[in-house]
């Protein structure tokens, strides 16, 4: 028992050097722009009246989430309404009749497009990074100053409604309501993609109570989110996001004739971002970036348009400025925005505005000493000069192109790489394959590795106060580098052996080289399913080669038909794909049942249906091969799956029908909801708790026993299976939790996986592995994985991640339950991979085989292979980190890699703890018997 503890131990270890690779590299090369708390000075007098007769007394911010540009401004030269903007017309009905009092623009964010970073810009008027859209859904206080902070610091009053991200962002909000201010401030919960009203309504009930008392506030925003749970949850071409549009084009409208006739308030509606033709955002496409904004009040102050200009194009960061200048508010210290030209009614006024943006941000460059520039500090030297000789008007274009060769700058290196951490990263990442070919040749007493450690330790720790980097980088790096060395160094002392029984490894090594090399290139990782199919064609062409070897004609002709089988889905698996942009016209989507729609087709639901009739027993056909479909086989396959799987495509057929119902019918929608929230649980608990309990406690051999009495024997049916088939019902567990998360295309595509897997195990029991080669299987069930990762509707792209698979177990965005359903969701192909390992270890074994080094072994193969992606991905990033494509391509890829190669190494952990378990429960149940037949 001590060594199949130890056996998981090292296990644990490969995994946490994969961890602290994760950790060195990822904080080096994703790193975050430092927030300097700065607060800018009050702005003088005399500066807003050069900009405005007088600032605004009142604003209504009024953010739409996910209001695209076409949405509201899909107008032709010709005046002819778009198909969105024919139902959203009053912002441009009032921009054609009142072009002194209102505007639309075309207001452009800066990538990531997730709602949390767009409101830091549209507040601080700073940009975000690429790792920060990861803490979309977690992030936490704004330190940087902003015009929130500067309008409580001035003594606005501000009424808050919607969005609960903003009372995140800014707990100034809830700190200041009740004590100098009577505005209410009402957040509300933002995740709930299958809640399309619930906000909205509550925000407009709330914004037409402020709108009856403009004495209690002196800022109004409202944060609605139907639009964008409508483009998550439908896509935008969809009967709910038309009758969205409606119920904003009704609201707006509203709002702008209750301010009708007052000159001292100004509403301003916006999109945070936009949305692409599945309704995702996050990436950096035009869809996702173009949003809209619309500027109205009473008072004329729109400057004319330039002829044959309908609508201006600004950045989102233009907002701060421009909103600080027009209530009279300092501009955020960390502002890297410009004034909207269009807003301000004169050229002189325009000038102005600019030269105290100017000055402002000349104000941040000093705090930023790596952003010094002779050429941009030119720019400032001569904009001054021209101001103090009241030559204004040229000044204002200088300090307008000073501003704007600032923004590219920032740009140019919002993110400074740290080339050490990452080199130190990628030498944790190659050590850590050198462990584990060290792990699979043997095991040895944990001395040599703790041992190792605790010397690396205090290296590390003499290496920092040495002026080596901080002292947790340097007793990180050394402890992890110290235990491999000590730990090999054991091993080959210890063993004293050739390397000829790594062969194993060494090829699944080979194929994460191969696929990794590949990563380097920004057109491969684009295409990276193509290459994926292509690679797996060519292992089965080998694998069939190897089949035609076998001697024993009933087994050649079963590994020849199981080659077969696996070609064909290997091909199949190729149809369903979620395009990227870069794919262009190239590529179409099959996935959903449209383009423009995140609806699955009748025809998906029609084969789930099919396969979870069928799939059981093709499953307990391969059992049936070794004898072993005998005892629990039965109830467990043929009845527990098969009904799982009926109510999983059952959840899923209810998903479809509340996406055809409309607003009006709501009751039923709620209706249908429940009982698809109690299907889906249903198999959550039956799958993640009652099976391995069961399990556990009344293990569901597939054995039978018969006794003959002439002569005297015993017949045991299954035994020579008796390890795999019992383990085989946890991870039929697995498969199930990622099916029922899984839509019902990528539903299908884990089944063929499924198949795939059972099918690869029986043509390698054919061809003959052994102990030595045991690795080759999973390195090929994790290449098997990144195919159906594909064909599962995902990228590697933010923006192809289904986020509503976190309610397919709650309703609301609760841990863990909205955790669990978007990890199987996203890594489930990964998982039935990784929980399959300790299968290819314990199938075709009987209680009379010692497993624990298999185990060990297959376990380290599929680690050698995600491993190897990872720190594959490290390296391409660390070469390429210039790359123009470094932030679209190479940087998603890393951070997939590695959550992949995480994902794995923890289910890895609880499933070769299970595989152990299962020989155990064999072991002690047969004991020592032998088969006499």
């Amino acid at each position: 028992m001590r060594l199949d503890i130890w056996t998981v131990g090292l296990t644990i270890w490969i995994s946490l050097l994969h961890v602290i690779a994760s950790i060195l590299f990822g904080a080096g090369f994703l790193l975050r722009r430092a927030a300097i708390p700065d607060i800018a000075n009050e702005i003088a007098e005399n500066d807003v009246l050069h900009t405005f007769d007088r600032p605004f007394k009142h604003a209504i911010i009024i953010v739409i989430d996910a209001l695209r540009f076409d949405f509201i401004g899909g107008v032709d030269n010709e005046g002819i309404y778009g198909k969105y903007t024919e139902i959203f017309r009053t912002p441009y009905t009032l921009v054609s009749t009142m072009p002194e009092n209102a505007a639309i623009l075309r207001f452009v964010a800066d990538p990531p497009t997730t709602t949390l970073q767009r409101l830091k810009a549209l507040t601080t008027g700073s940009l975000p990074t690429f790792v920060e859209a990861g803490m979309n859904f977690g992030g936490g206080v704004t330190e940087e100053d902003s015009w929130i902070d500067q309008a409580l610091r001035a003594g606005k009053r501000i009424a808050f409604t919607g969005d609960e991200t903003w009372t995140a962002l800014y707990p100034s909000l809830l700190d200041n309501f009740g004590s100098n201010t009577s505005a209410f401030v009402r957040p509300y919960e933002s995740f709930n993609v299958w809640d399309l009203d619930t906000v909205d309504r509550a925000v407009e009930i709330d914004v037409s109570e402020a709108l009856t008392h403009p004495s209690d506030w002196d800022i109004l925003i409202g944060h609605m989110l139907g639009i964008d749970h409508a483009g998550h949850r439908f896509g935008p071409d969809t009967v709910p996001m038309n009758e969205k549009l409606a119920e904003m084009n009704i609201f707006i409208q509203n709002i702008t004739s209750a301010i009708k006739g007052d000159e001292d308030t100004i509403l301003f509606v916006l999109g945070d971002h936009g949305m692409d033709s599945k309704g995702d955002h996050g990436g950096d496409s035009a869809a996702e970036t173009e949003a809209a904004l619309f500027i109205y009040s009473s008072r004329s102050f729109i400057q004319k348009k330039p002829s044959g200009t309908q609508f201006e194009t600004i950045d989102q960061i233009d907002f701060v400025p421009t909103f600080s200048l027009l209530m009279g508010l300092p501009i955020p210290f960390s502002n890297l925005g410009a004034p909207i030209s269009s807003v301000f009614p004169t050229d002189r006024t325009l000038a102005s505005a600019r030269q105290i943006v100017g000055e402002q941000i000349a104000n941040y460059r000093e705090k930023q000493p790596q952003f010094s520039d002779n050429s941009i500090e030119m720019l400032l030297h001569l904009a001054r000069k021209k101001w103090a000789e009241g030559n204004t008007l040229e000044a204002g274009e200088i300090y307008s192109i000073f501003q704007r060769t600032n923004l590219l700058a920032c740009r140019a290196r919002w993110a400074t790489f740290d080339l050490t951490l990452m080199a130190l990263g990628v030498i944790v990442f190659i050590f850590a394959v050198i462990a584990s070919f060290a792990a699979y040749i043997g095991t040895v007493n944990p001395f040599a590795l703790g041992a190792g450690s605790i010397a690396g330790l205090f290296i590390g720790i003499i290496w920092s106060f040495c002026g080596g980097p901080h002292v947790a980088v340097t007793t990180l790096f050394s402890a992890s580098i110290g235990s491999v060395i000590a730990y090999t160094g054991a091993i080959v002392y210890n063993t004293r052996q050739s390397f000829s029984n790594i062969s194993g490894p060494f090829v699944a090594l080979l194929l994460a080289l191969v696929h990794g090399i590949l990563l380097a290139s920004n057109s491969f990782v684009v295409w990276e399913s193509h290459t994926i199919s292509f690679f797996l064609a060519s292992i089965g062409a080998v694998l069939a080669i190897l089949a035609m070897r076998v001697q024993d004609k009933r087994s050649k002709t079963i590994a020849l038909a199981q080659v077969v089988a696996f070609l064909a889905l290997v091909r199949l698996a190729e149809y369903p794909r979620m395009c990227r942009e870069e794919q262009a016209d190239a590529c179409v989507s099959t996935f959903y049942a449209s383009e423009g729609s995140t609806n699955s087709s009748d025809i998906s639901l029609i084969i789930l249906y099919i396969i979870a009739i069928t799939l059981p027993s093709v499953i307990r056909a391969f059992l049936k091969m070794s004898a072993s479909d005998e005892g629990s086989a039965g109830p467990w396959i043929e009845f527990g799956l098969r009904s799982l799987l009926l109510l999983s495509a059952a959840h899923w057929t209810l998903d479809k029908q509340i996406s055809n119902l409309g607003m009006d019918d709501k009751a039923m929608a709620d209706g249908l909801r429940s009982g698809r929230l109690a299907l889906a649980g249903l198999v959550g608990i039956v799958a993640a708790f009652i099976v391995p309990v069961v399990w556990n406690r009344a293990p569901p051999l597939c054995v039978r026993v018969e006794v003959r009495q002439k002569p005297v024997a015993v017949e045991i049916y299954g035994y020579a299976n008796a390890n795999g088939s019992l383990y085989l019902m946890i991870e039929l567990a697995f498969f199930l939790l990622a099916t029922v998360c899984s839509k019902p295309v990528g539903g299908i595509s884990l089944a063929a996986m499924q198949y795939q897997v059972l099918a690869l195990l029986e043509l390698f029991d054919a061809i003959g592995v052994n102990e030595n080669t045991i690795a080759i299987v999973p390195a090929v069930f994790g290449m098997l994985a990144q195919l159906h990762f594909f064909a599962t509707g995902h990228q590697n792209t933010l923006v192809s991640l289904q986020w509503d698979s976190a309610f397919v177990f709650t309703d609301t965005p609760k841990f863990p339950l909205a955790h669990a359903g978007f990890l199987f969701n996203t890594f489930g192909p990964f998982i039935i991979a990784a929980s399959s390992t300790s299968l290819v270890a314990l199938y075709k074994t009987s209680p009379a085989d010692y497993i624990v080094d298999r185990i060990r072994k297959a376990a380290l193969g599929l680690m050698i292979y995600t491993g190897g992606i990872a720190g594959m991905s490290a390296i391409a990033a660390f070469v390429l980190r210039r790359h123009l494509m470094m932030w679209k391509i190479f940087a998603p890829r890393f951070v997939f890699a590695v959550a992949t190669c995480l994902v794995v190494d923890v289910v890895i952990v609880i499933t070769s703890l299970a595989g152990l378990r299962a020989a155990n429960i064999v072991r002690r149940v047969f004991g020592r018997i032998r088969p006499t037949v």
